[in-house]
């Protein structure tokens, strides 16, 4: 069976809108925002264990860490004590905020796990893992490193070692 030029111009035009739909999915993404190295990051407001209610945005002009986390997590468990020690050593010259994945955690196992990690630095939850959704994270622990600028400098997918973290924190604030 032989197909005429006016099947494959139609085949061709729904293969360029497919690709169209493709790159345009997740329309309230922009390249400005996308949350990878070098584009800024997204903007979030979420509240804080304590009650807080805190946003990205009102950290402009400083260096921030963020850390998106589980209690259930081992990663997250077996590098949480390292991130303790980073902030205890950066803490005066970055802004630390960890965001709990609440929507697949719960607040009590969350609250157990910053007590008995001894997380000093503000810690959010995601309750709805919305801010999770928008920054892509697929895996956790996941963590970003945000310049002064609010552009992200560098992404870790998975748990870091002291010395991955520690090359990141440099990286960071050699961007000061």
């Amino acid at each position: 069976m032989r197909r005429g030029h006016g099947f494959w111009a139609i085949l061709s035009v729904m293969v360029l809108l497919v690709g169209v739909a493709v790159v345009n999915n997740g329309g309230a993404r922009t390249a400005a925002t996308l949350p990878e190295p070098g584009y800024r990051a997204p903007d979030f407001r979420l509240t804080s264990f304590a009650g807080q209610p805190i946003s990205l945005s009102q950290f402009h002009g400083k260096l921030v860490f963020v850390n998106f986390w589980a209690s259930w997590c081992p990663p997250c468990q077996a590098e949480s004590p390292d991130l303790v020690k980073m902030y205890q050593k950066y803490g005066n010259q970055v802004t630390f905020i960890g965001v709990n994945l609440t929507g697949s955690d719960t607040v009590r196992a969350a609250r157990g796990f910053i007590q008995y990690f001894h997380i000093p630095y503000p810690t959010l939850m995601d309750t709805h893992d919305a801010v999770t959704k928008e920054y892509g994270v697929i895996a956790i622990p996941t963590s970003l490193f945000i310049n002064r600028q609010g552009i992200i400098v560098s992404r870790v997918t998975g748990g870091m070692t002291a010395a991955i973290m520690q090359a990141n924190f440099n990286k960071l604030l050699a961007q000061s």
